[in-house]
């Protein structure tokens, strides 16, 4: 098993603590931080991507690990993509959107409490997200470590089958599968909020410009909604012009709440197709699941709100509440 950790960053929010060390070797506790994560791995074909004062990692960890230095910053994306013949058979495509995201806070604990994977198809792989964190007081920034392992054709097969060959998210027999699985773990306290996503004159466009303008307009925004969703949103492409994305754990006025900031975060980008831009406007149909609600009453009901906004003239989000009891 490879495990490919991130740690060429500059740090250049550190100030002082960056001059001479790179980020990951500022000591926590007596022992550089990049020490703690490494030794989570053992036993695991460590790959560290190196790049700022790359030569003071290497003197620390010496024929430990292997080796891929970045002679320029290049990114998460870039780092794997230079790593690529140390990781084995990776195909770094589109996918990975859905979770190279920023950094973000988790709370401290021990590494193998504090560790929560995700996965997605790259290619013939499939590639996992570790956020590790040692013990560092009350909050601690993560980091990322991508942990790649080779699955069997069946996996890989039954992964495929869950996945939009146009845009490469989650299609709609994965969404009803994992929404009938929110909805039932759906509590008062901790419900789980719907959010249904359509592109606004999307077959207006189409008509004018083609099914191949349509297709880009489609991967383009599905890459946009990838990018920016908060991590443990769920995003899928249900049909057409249509996605959904779920929000486990959310009450109405925090879906309504990320949504808004979404849409606030699309309406100023614009998409190339055919040498021509396109302006991105969506509409938006939100709610949020009752305790052990039929999921077909659930859709109903984000459905009507997402109609009442295309209806409204588009780029908006309604909200829709289920009936009190």
């Amino acid at each position: 098993m490879k495990v490919a950790i991130l740690c060429g960053g500059l740090g250049t929010r550190l100030g002082d603590l960056t001059r001479d060390l790179p980020k990951p070797m500022i000591e926590i506790g007596g022992r550089p931080y990049l020490e703690y994560v490494v030794d989570s791995f053992r036993g695991f074909d460590v790959v560290l991507l190196t790049g700022h004062k790359s030569e003071v990692i290497e003197a620390h960890f010496g024929d430990r690990v292997t080796y891929s230095r970045e002679s320029e910053p290049l990114g998460t994306g870039g780092a794997l993509r230079q790593a690529r013949a140390l990781l084995g058979d990776l195909y770094v495509g589109k996918p990975m959107l859905s979770v190279l995201r920023s950094h973000r806070l988790v709370p401290a604990a021990g590494l193998s409490a504090a560790r929560n994977i995700e996965r997605v198809v790259l290619g013939d792989s499939l590639f996992h997200q570790n956020v590790v964190a040692p013990r560092m007081g009350a909050h601690v920034q993560a980091s990322r470590v991508f942990w790649l392992r080779k699955f069997t054709e069946d996996e890989v097969r039954a992964d495929r089958a869950g996945r939009d060959s146009l845009t490469g998210l989650h299609n709609r027999k994965t969404f009803e599968r994992d929404l009938r699985r929110q909805v039932h773990e759906a509590t008062t306290n901790a419900p789980a909020a719907i959010a249904l996503w359509s592109l606004d004159h999307f077959k207006a466009t189409c008509d004018e410009y083609g099914e191949q303008v349509g297709d880009q307009l489609l991967r383009s925004f599905a890459n946009a909604l990838a990018e920016q969703i908060r991590p443990g949103d769920c995003l899928y492409r249900l049909d057409g012009e249509t996605f959904a994305i779920v929000y486990p754990g959310a009450d109405l006025i925090r879906a309504e709440s990320a949504v808004q900031r979404l849409l606030l975060a699309l309406g100023g980008q614009t998409v190339e197709a055919a040498g021509l831009a396109f302006n991105i406007s969506a509409s938006v149909g939100l709610t949020v699941a009752k305790p052990r609600e039929a999921t077909a009453a659930l859709m109903a009901r984000a459905d009507a709100a997402l109609h009442s906004a295309k209806d409204g003239g588009g780029g908006c989000c309604i909200t829709a509440a289920p009936e009190a009891k």
